[in-house]
């Protein structure tokens, strides 16, 4: 994927994956549907609203790093992105063992999610 961010995940950087505020050079690079020429963040707004428009929701992963949990900077850009496409999103924190370190994602993790999402539908 293409970026108009030179940096490619400055969250101060003002593209949110519209046409307005995409900053790719070709109009053609900031419309119609995405490709490999389309900023990333393009993109990532298309699928977005595909998955609004349909009830959908967005799944995002909060890793433990070294003393605290975090999102990686385009994860901030795509949670701000959702945000103002009113998009639902479950941020789901990675699992930590009895000393406290990172461990695998497992089926009780899976099904934490799946009760969670299930509560949403129905509600």
């Amino acid at each position: 994927k293409e970026s108009c961010d030179p940096n490619f995940t400055d969250f101060s950087w003002p593209c949110r994956g519209t046409p307005g505020t995409c900053r790719m050079e070709r109009v053609c690079d900031r419309t119609g549907p995405p490709s490999e020429q389309h900023c990333w963040r393009y993109s990532f707004l298309h699928h977005q609203r595909i998955c609004q428009q349909s009830n959908g929701f967005m799944l995002q992963i909060e890793e433990w790093v070294d003393q605290g949990y975090e999102l990686g900077a385009g994860q901030v850009v795509e949670l701000h992105m959702a945000l103002l496409e009113g998009l639902k999103v479950f941020t789901v924190r990675q699992g930590r063992d009895a000393l406290f370190g990172p461990r695998e994602f497992d089926q009780i993790d899976a099904d934490e999610i799946a009760r969670a999402i299930m509560g949403w539908y129905e509600a």
